[in-house]
């Protein structure tokens, strides 16, 4: 997989607004100290999980680790700024079974599918025993899929490789529920939403949103 798997626009500032939704309500029931926020970005999430008093790692290329700690030295999380490391999808720079609960926002869908078993590898070497996973996925339904005008792998339905930005894999719902069962996971949730990015003009980005626990 290339260096640019997490590629994009760190510059967000705002949380998203359904990952707000689903992380207050894994907090609110559920005993969580540690949490990887992995593809991490620019940190707009992980500043929410610090200003809830949880113990926050993060991971993402150098570019993302970059902005997240400009953000972190202006904040009162200054001290949290070792927490943050330089890594990938499939090479998580943190022990075995260290997080109560992963966040991987809408980045899990990142390679083809052999790259993507390696992510889920990954998560499940570093999460605890019945810990949490929180994701959004990129679904099938998602204009980039249905519209694409990029070549989509022969051999990997649902695969698209694109000329300007790492492959994606569009998900449909059956076989992430497959995938997250046959890796030992529980589904929790696995409800599909959709929002217009207007910033590469119309496109209406549909992504499951996935609670999942892990059971061994």
């Amino acid at each position: 997989m290339r260096e640019n798997m997490f590629r994009g626009d760190y510059s967000y500032e705002y949380p998203d607004e359904q990952f707000i939704r689903y992380f207050s309500h894994i907090v609110r029931n559920n005993k969580i100290q540690t949490v990887l926020d992995l593809a991490c970005g620019g940190g707009r999430h992980s500043l929410v999980m610090l200003e809830n008093n949880l113990d926050v790692y993060g991971v993402d290329l150098e570019a993302g680790i970059k902005t997240v700690q400009e953000r972190l030295g202006k904040s009162d999380f200054r001290t949290k700024l070792s927490n943050f490391k330089i890594g990938s999808l499939y090479n998580i720079p943190f022990e075995d079974k260290r997080f109560d609960l992963v966040v991987c926002w809408r980045a899990f869908h990142y390679g083809k599918k052999e790259d993507i078993l390696k992510t889920l590898s990954e998560i499940k070497r570093v999460i605890k025993k019945n810990g949490i996973i929180l994701m959004a996925v990129r679904s099938v339904e998602s204009t980039d899929y249905t519209y694409n005008t990029q070549k989509e792998l022969a051999n990997e339905l649902g695969t698209i490789i694109f000329a300007d930005r790492p492959p994606i894999h569009f998900f449909e719902k059956n076989e992430l529920r497959t995938l997250l069962l046959t890796n030992k996971f529980s589904i929790d949730v696995l409800e599909e939403y959709g929002f217009t990015d207007t910033g590469n003009g119309i496109k209406t980005r549909h992504q499951w949103i996935v609670v999942s626990g892990k059971l061994l």
